[in-house]
Order: structure tokens, then C-alpha cells, then sequence
């Protein structure tokens, strides 16, 4: 077991890191790990942590901006996993409180189970990309005179915030909320998250130089966090795609496994039948499973099970990838209405009425949107995080850069730069260091 991954994680633990502070710790120590984004047109592009939480900080200016402050709950409608992935860690460095669940556009059925999880948070803003907003909107409105509905391009364009929320760790870290008969919301502490991570990345033996991949959208419920949040704490690189990418052409995933010789996967019952089918129909070709270690699914059909292992088996499938990845998901995964269950503690939110009682901020609406945030009321004020450099914790041999590389401080990401950055050439490679030659540069000449 490496010691990057899981001990890391315990001493995170061990210090009372909240989670934002253990996801900034893990962008200084995991440099050159990241995400790898997968849109529906099958483009790729590479996103380091580094500039996944600089990307955050912007987006966590304009979410302040709006006159959110900690504690506030933000109702995530996002199918874009660079949107989701940067809206959820906004709201985790300031404190705010995200509500992963599913979306809620496109249907009858979907627009009330949205609007049942909707009216528990009457104080609640919600962040949804940009072609969702204005049905969204529609929905929303005539249930709640103020409503407060925000366009995801709305929020990067502002400066890196200077200050994150230092949480305590019994603070609720996040909530993940979903809908059978009746809605269902589970609240996790810091604490409580860290822990999972913790016997996740135990169970899994997770190491910093695995490198994942997922069927499911970084906004699945079940996948938050024993997926997203185990693997960027470990230290690895994760490839995830958009909502509903691989639903067209299921075999495009194994491809993906292929290609980035992904050590761990997850992928759903009903993906694992589409797999199948999609093999026999365009054969087994030249797929590469030999990579994958662990299958996460949450298949309880032991014919499909057989299938699926006997088939890929000829692509390189070790014959206990799944049977141990179901193992794991049947112990670790977190609840999600129907599917991936799991025995994780949770802690009980409080009823709607409390939180309907809730004293309100006063604030006065400007006249045009607010970009610099130069009049936000001390009420959205934000606590400074504390350092996490050596001397401020119990383990010295953990080194925590506080300040990031230079480039991600003094740059912005811009669009076109980011996006141009190919994936294989980044997984698992470590951000250049200058060379120290020992040999002062000459003094530049005196002018007469």
C-alpha cells in the first residue's frame, strides 16, 4: 500500500483538516494529477487540481458576490462535469453547502422530484448550466416569489478570492439528496467525509499513481464520494466525462479504459449489459482491459456478472476485478435512491420549518450585477484557512505547499489555453522543475 494515499488521507484526519482544507492540501502535494474531461463529442482536455481550485476561487468570488455566506445551501444543476466539478469545490473552500441531486429538466417526473428537494432549502440558490436555466427558471418561480436561479457562466469571471472558510469538522460538509417515494437527504460532516475517503481508499488500496475512470457523471450521488473525492485525495488522475456521454455508444468507455490504462473503473448494472451487448455485436476488437484492477458496479445479477467476466476476460479482464469492486461498493458507496447502497453514517438535517425560521441578512439589490465584489456586507465575509505548511501539523514528513506554482497563482485559465492541453500527456506526469545550476548570473554592466 502506498503511503501517499490512505495515510495521507488519516493525516488529514489526524490534523482536523475540514475538506476544503484537505482538497487544497492534495492540489499542492498531487502536482501534475488532475481530471480529465470527456465532452459528448468525445473532446478531451486535462485539468490540474492546481487549476481546478483556482478555478474554484473565481467561481467562489462570484457565488459571494451573489450574497451567499457559509452555511448557505447550493442546489447543483449542472451536466457538465468542468461546471459541477467547479461550482462543487466553490461551495466547499467558502463554506457553503453543496446539494448534489439529480437533474431535474426534461420531464414530468423529473421536474417534481426536483421541486419536492427544492422546497426542504427555501433559502437555497441554485447553480445550473446555462441551458438549463430558463427551464429551470419556469419551474421554479411560481412555487417561490424570490427564486434565485444563477447561470454557471455568470460566476468565473471574477478574481481569485484571497479567503476560504476554515470549517470545523462536525460542520455539514455536503448533502446528497435524491427521490423515490418521498425525498431523501443525507447530510456528511467533514469528518464524516474524510472517514469515508479514508476506509475507501483502504478497502480499494488506491495509490497516487492509479489513474480512474467513471461511467457515471461527477454529479451521481453515489459517486461524490468514494469516486471524485477518494480519488482526487489519493493523489490520482481521473477521467470523467458529461452526463449521459457513453449512453449512445457504450463501447466508447472501454475505449477510454484503454487509453488511459485505467487501473480503477465504475460503472453501473445497466452500462455492464449495454457493454455486452455492444461486444458482441462489434466483437471484442483491440480493447485492453488488462489495466483494470478493481470494477466498481453495483450488479447484483450473478448471470450478467458471469457474462461480463467471461466475455472481457478474452480482453484482458482479471477474473476478480469486479467480484472485488462489488464487494467494495456494497460496503462503501453511499446511499442513492435505488441503486449503489451502502451502511454510511449519516447525520439528520434539520427540518424545512427550521430552516424557514432563519433569521435573514439584510441586503440591498444593485442596480447592475456586481463583478468586483467591492460592496459585499460582512455579513458574506469569509474566514481565512489556515496554512497547511509542515510546521502546522503533527507530521512533519507531510509537505503541503501552501503557496501553488507560480502559474497557477499569477494566470487565469483561460478557455482556448485549457482546453488545447492533451490528456495523455499530462496523467501522472509531474510539473517540471526548475533546475538550480548553484552559478550567480553576472552583474549587468554599470551605465557611464
Amino acid at each position: 500500500m502506498n503511503l501517499l494515499a490512505q495515510d495521507k488521507i488519516a493525516r488529514y484526519l489526524e490534523n482536523r483538516l475540514s475538506l476544503g482544507g484537505a482538497v487544497s492540501a492534495a492540489a499542492n502535494a498531487g502536482l501534475g494529477k488532475g481530471l480529465v474531461h470527456v465532452a459528448h463529442n468525445g473532446m478531451e482536455w486535462f485539468e490540474s487540481y492546481h487549476q481546478l481550485l483556482y478555478r474554484a476561487r473565481q467561481i467562489l468570488t462570484g457565488l459571494i458576490c451573489e450574497r451567499l455566506r457559509p452555511a448557505d445551501h447550493v442546489l447543483l444543476q449542472l451536466d457538465q462535469s468542468d461546471e459541477f466539478a467547479g461550482v462543487f469545490h466553490a461551495s466547499i473552500l467558502g463554506g457553503l453547502v453543496p446539494v448534489v441531486l439529480p437533474l431535474g429538466t426534461g420531464d414530468d417526473t423529473a421536474h417534481g422530484d426536483f421541486l419536492s428537494i427544492y422546497e426542504h432549502y427555501p433559502s437555497g440558490v441554485v447553480v445550473c448550466s446555462d441551458a438549463m436555466a430558463d427551464e429551470l427558471r419556469a419551474l421554479c418561480e411560481p412555487t417561490r416569489e424570490a427564486a434565485r436561479i444563477l447561470n454557471y457562466s455568470s460566476l468565473p469571471d471574477h478574481p481569485v478570492t484571497s479567503t476560504c472558510h476554515s470549517a470545523d469538522q462536525d460542520e455539514i460538509a455536503l448533502i446528497l439528496a435524491g427521490y423515490t417515494e418521498k425525498p431523501e437527504l443525507k447530510a456528511y460532516s467533514h469528518r464524516d467525509v474524510l472517514s469515508h475517503v479514508h476506509r475507501v481508499a483502504r478497502a480499494s488500496e488506491l495509490l497516487d499513481e492509479n489513474v480512474s475512470i467513471s461511467s457515471l457523471p461527477l454529479s451521481h450521488t453515489s459517486g461524490i464520494i468514494p469516486l471524485h473525492l477518494a480519488h482526487m485525495l489519493c493523489g490520482m488522475t481521473q477521467v470523467v466525462a458529461n452526463t449521459n456521454v457513453y449512453d449512445d455508444q457504450p463501447e466508447n468507455f472501454l475505449e477510454k479504459v484503454r487509453k488511459h490504462e485505467a487501473n480503477i473503473a465504475a460503472c453501473p448494472t445497466s452500462e455492464l449489459r449495454d457493454l455486452i451487448q455492444a461486444g458482441r455485436e462489434i466483437g471484442i476488437g483491440d480493447w485492453d482491459l488488462s489495466s483494470l484492477r478493481l470494477l466498481y458496479s453495483d450488479l447484483e445479477d450473478d448471470l450478467v456478472r458471469d457474462q461480463f467476466t467471461e466475455f472481457f476476460g478474452d480482453a484482458g479482464l482479471s477474473s476478480d476485478a469486479l467480484t472485488s469492486g462489488l464487494q467494495i461498493v456494497a460496503e462503501f458507496f453511499p446511499a442513492s435512491p435505488g441503486s449503489w447502497e451502502s451502511a454510511m453514517p449519516t447525520m439528520q438535517l434539520p427540518p424545512a420549518e427550521e430552516e424557514i425560521a432563519r433569521p435573514e441578512v439584510e441586503k440591498e439589490s444593485p442596480a447592475e450585477p456586481v463583478r468586483e465584489c467591492e460592496d459585499v456586507p460582512s455579513a458574506v465575509t469569509l474566514e481565512p484557512e489556515p496554512e497547511f505548511t509542515p510546521e502546522s501539523t503533527a507530521e512533519p514528513e507531510l509537505e503541503l505547499d501552501p503557496d501553488p506554482a507560480p502559474d497557477f497563482v499569477t494566470e487565469p485559465i483561460e478557455g482556448p489555453d485549457f482546453i488545447a492541453m492533451p490528456a495523455d500527456e499530462y496523467i501522472g506526469t509531474p510539473v517540471p522543475e526548475e533546475e538550480e545550476t548553484g552559478v550567480e548570473p553576472e552583474p549587468a554592466p554599470e551605465t557611464p
